[in-house]
């Protein structure tokens, strides 16, 4: 089955921590899989973080913790407000 991954990514330069705060795992079929609560940091923060980078962190980050392969192209960055609302919305239908 594939998956796809939608989650907010913020930094920390002062502590050179990049956290994500809410990670949310939808199947093939449009199904909530599973979510990652946070905040959790997923890598180091040195300097100019992009987005790519951010997006290879929060794979290896839901492989380890929801033994989900998700490919790096199938993840979106979101703002947590909006991720908020989408995991109401799954667990509210």
């Amino acid at each position: 089955m594939k998956y796809r991954a939608f989650a907010a990514v913020y930094h920390f330069p002062e502590e050179q921590r990049t956290k994500t705060s809410m990670v949310l795992v939808v199947n093939s079929k449009g199904e909530l899989h599973d979510y990652i609560p946070g905040p959790l940091t997923i890598d180091e923060y040195e300097g100019r973080y992009s987005d790519k980078k951010a997006k290879f962190a929060l794979r290896e980050c839901i492989e380890e913790k929801l033994r989900v392969k998700v490919g790096v192209e199938d993840i979106k960055l979101m703002r947590y407000e909006d991720l908020g609302k989408m995991l109401f919305k799954f667990q509210n239908k």
